[in-house]
């Protein structure tokens, strides 16, 4: 598909990455919507989005390196400080945005089961966002298909085996 959308010198411009932080923004603002729609101060979204992008980054990446690749990162070790080669796990990052969350809850005095219903929506236009963004960057990508919907990678800086047809699972 499209997995650099442009270069700027010799940084690539990724398509995940651009989708992501569009999540971020549209995510926001749906969730602060949703905040003013039931009662809540829309700038405790805001307060919070920050707390929300770090915990949901830190979680991320730590999901990665604690869980899903431990002995790699243990041969390893420096490149758990490198964010740009890979590590992203999205179901650390809603841990770390769960534990985020806590903590902002807590230290602001509100409820957290009542700003996480806040924050639900927004949460899941951006992983639709995000899927759309591993769609377009070959990641997260299914098994071989030859059936009629299956997809065929064929940029170089994909993240998919090219040239292979796939199930678009992203979508």
């Amino acid at each position: 598909m499209y997995p650099v959308l442009f270069q700027l010198g010799p940084l690539s411009i990724r398509s995940w990455g651009v989708l992501v932080i569009l999540a971020f923004f549209v995510g926001t603002r749906v969730a602060a919507a949703e905040a003013r729609r039931k009662g809540l101060e829309p700038d405790l979204v805001h307060d919070f989005s920050l707390w929300g992008l770090l915990g949901g980054v830190a979680g991320a990446h730590l999901y990665e390196v604690l869980l899903l690749d431990p002995a790699w990162y243990g041969r390893h070790p420096v490149q758990i400080l490198t964010r740009w080669q890979g590590g992203m796990a999205l179901c650390g990052a809603l841990l770390g945005g769960t534990v985020a969350a806590i903590l902002f809850t807590r230290r602001r005095r509100i409820g957290f089961w009542r700003f996480a219903d806040v924050l639900a929506p927004g949460l899941i236009l951006g992983q639709a966002f995000g899927r759309l963004g591993s769609f377009l960057d070959g990641e997260a990508y299914g098994v071989p298909t030859t059936l009629p919907w299956g997809v065929t990678y064929s940029d170089p800086n994909g993240l998919a085996p090219p040239h292979v047809q796939l199930h678009p699972v992203q979508v």
